[in-house]
């Protein structure tokens, strides 16, 4: 008893306390106002994060469709739940373009004139062939207008093509290619291609660049070749460099007239100038490059010798130029000239290993 009698005297001084705290019914109101705003803005934002407002709009559209095409047979109301028109939801923007059919991607990149990037593989590395805008699409033939020519003679028919364009979200996924053949390429500057696989994701850029630290730790020499008819003895042996950048010199790369700008697996690009009488290089120009590269942890320079392609002409004022080189095949370096690539190769490796205090 004395237990129950207990309960009941907390009970009741619970209840007095909490009465004690009832509220003037205008603060009740003022509470409810925000409780009911507050309330109204989370619904809002998880009908926006969800599109729900646009499954609500298009099962309303099929809804009056029905209900107008019982009554009214003739009357036809266009369901847009499926248009094959631009979508872009409010995550999406015009460096993610949202999509949800192959068509669509294909509509958008006609409609918006998107420039694709048109590539072949060669000896396991991609080239640039072409820029082209899609026209017109038959089904899985592309009719394109080449806006800018790299590499002609690389778009034959029957070649296989990488196509990169604007990344576009696509199913939750990013994409940005496909793949497809040539089927024809007239004087017109007009491309018919054939889409051979779905959309997919490509990086842009192979191999990643890398700037020079040190100008002293790459040389290289240039000559311009015939494919086939050259021999690489020959060039080392009795003709001159068309390029030699050689630098044995540390210091800032301003100084330079002549130097390394970066190098990737792929490729080497360099500023230089055109020797007195030399003939100015062109895209798709063959090359042969002989380098010599430092070794940290061998402390010597280790020589290449690579066949490569001219990729990139572009001035840069006073006479220099920058010339973007793609590696296609290395070739062997003959014993004789391992060590005598260049002229006090040696020397270079000993001043670099102990430098001066």
């Amino acid at each position: 008893m004395m237990n129950s009698k207990f309960d009941s005297q907390f009970l009741g001084t619970i209840q007095t306390s909490f009465k004690s705290m009832d509220l003037p019914i205008e603060v009740k109101v003022f509470m409810g106002f925000i409780a009911i705003g507050l309330g109204l803005v989370s619904l809002f934002f998880i009908i926006k994060k969800n599109n729900i407002h646009i499954e609500a709009k298009n099962y309303f559209l099929k809804t009056i469709g029905f209900l107008l095409g019982g009554i009214f047979p003739s009357l036809k109301v266009e369901d847009k739940s499926h248009s094959d028109g631009d979508r872009f939801p409010d995550e999406c923007d015009n460096k993610n373009l949202c999509v949800s059919s192959d068509r669509e991607v294909i509509k958008n990149l006609i409609n918006r004139r998107m420039q694709i990037d048109i590539s072949v593989e060669r000896s396991g590395q991609r080239s640039l062939a072409g820029m082209a805008v899609i026209i017109e699409s038959k089904g899985l033939v592309l009719k394109c207008r080449v806006t800018r020519t790299v590499s002609r003679h690389l778009l034959n028919p029957e070649v296989t093509v990488k196509c990169i364009f604007l990344e576009m979200k696509y199913a939750e996924r990013r994409v940005n290619a496909f793949v497809g053949k040539v089927i024809s390429f007239n004087d017109d500057n007009e491309i018919a291609l054939e889409r051979t696989s779905g959309f997919g994701f490509i990086r842009r850029r192979a191999n990643a660049r890398r700037k020079v630290a040190d100008q002293r730790f790459i040389k290289i020499k240039v000559w311009r070749i015939i494919p086939g008819k050259y021999n690489p003895g020959d060039c080392l042996d009795r003709l001159e460099p068309d390029i030699l950048i050689d630098n044995r010199k540390k210091g800032e790369d301003k100084i330079f007239p002549e130097m390394i700008l970066d190098i990737s697996k792929g490729g080497i690009a360099i500023k230089t100038g055109i020797k007195a009488g030399g003939q100015k290089f062109e895209v798709n120009d063959a090359v042969l490059m002989a380098m010599l590269m430092y070794a940290p942890n061998k402390k010597i320079f280790v020589p290449h010798l690579i066949q490569g392609e001219v990729r990139g002409v572009r001035s840069l004022g006073n006479g220099r130029f920058r010339l973007s080189f793609q590696f296609l095949r290395s070739l062997k370096v003959p014993p004789r000239k391992r060590s005598t690539l260049f002229k006090g190769q040696a020397l270079m490796a000993a001043v670099i290993n102990n430098p001066e205090d």
